[in-house]
């Protein structure tokens, strides 16, 4: 990374330079780019600068939390990075609390995986993911099993869509 454009990162995060660099290369190069198609020539722009330099800097600190806690359990570093969101922060969450509590890590990605088909069986039910995402943990799971189940990439999956409204209303 350039030594100029790095210290400006650094200097608009408040971070030392060692973190940006510590950073994956993949963040690194977004921030670069992140830097060079934002004017900071009003607040506006500065803020949004900002807010796109530290949306970069904490998903690159949980991508680096994420490898060390593939390291220390076995689990498969790529796989923890295609966990959602929300699970890679709670798994990374849990790690800083107590690094040593394996079978709560387990928990997490297994839920995770339990509910990953939750967004395509909002869109084929045509309901917000959200509103999904309200029901208990169980019930979304009932409905992301039976998706991938019954899901046909060639059929009309109309029966599918008439199974996954009865879990709904039960």
């Amino acid at each position: 990374m350039n030594k100029e454009i790095l210290i400006k990162i650094a200097k608009i995060l408040d971070v030392s330079e060692d973190s940006i660099n510590a950073l994956p290369e993949e963040i690194q190069n977004s921030m670069i780019s992140a830097v060079n198609l934002n004017n900071t020539n009003t607040e506006e722009n500065a803020e949004t600068l900002y807010n796109s330099l530290n949306n970069l800097w904490t998903k690159g600190m949980i991508l680096e939390s994420l490898r060390e806690i593939a390291k220390r359990t076995g689990m498969d570093y790529t796989a923890l990075c295609n966990l959602s969101e929300n699970a890679q922060y709670s798994l990374v969450f849990e790690y800083a609390m107590d690094s040593t509590n394996f079978d709560r890590f387990h928990q997490i990605v297994e839920k995770s995986l339990a509910i990953k088909e939750l967004p395509e069986v909002a869109k084929m039910l045509e309901l917000p993911l959200v509103e999904l995402s309200a029901f208990p943990i169980e019930k979304q799971e009932r409905l992301c099993g039976m998706y991938s189940m019954e899901y046909d990439e060639n059929g009309d999956n109309s029966e599918l869509i008439s199974h996954l409204r009865e879990i709904l209303c039960a």
